[in-house]
């Protein structure tokens, strides 16, 4: 079975702080905790049918694993935007939930912008989706 996404963990030490983000096919950077993105992995991988293996700094996903990657970084978007536990959470349910279309629509916008600015671009797309999946309320 051959290789089709690659997702590295990397650690950064800021300000006295640790912090860890997720490289999505070594282009795409999100600021979220590895327990988070394993845990999202673990039911999307058994929802959409993608195996995958871990060894502590990386993950290599099998199989057609477009849909799981798309869900993957609008899940860790919303994260990494959002200070709000229960935002996270309804926010996660709400991805889970999304069609193909959707699915397409999100993770187009937060590449685009990604390229474009960086992290900041990134919330500015989480606070569209927040406004629109009414998450604030």
């Amino acid at each position: 079975m051959e290789e089709s996404s690659v997702i590295e963990l990397r650690k950064k030490r800021s300000k006295g702080r640790v912090h860890e983000y997720a490289y999505f096919n070594g282009f795409l950077r999100l600021k979220c905790d590895w327990k988070y993105l394993l845990s999202n992995l673990d039911t999307l991988s058994k929802e959409i049918g993608v195996y995958y293996e871990s060894n502590g700094t990386k993950i290599l996903l099998y199989g057609d694993v477009d849909r799981l990657v798309k869900k993957l970084v609008i899940t860790c978007s919303v994260r990494q935007c959002t200070k709000s536990l229960r935002a996270i959470e309804k926010a996660r349910d709400i991805v889970w939930e999304l069609n193909y279309f959707e699915d397409t629509f999100w993770y187009s916008k937060i590449v685009e912008n990604f390229e474009r600015g960086g992290f900041w671009s990134v919330c500015r797309v989480v606070s569209s989706f927040r406004k629109l999946y009414k998450l604030d309320k």
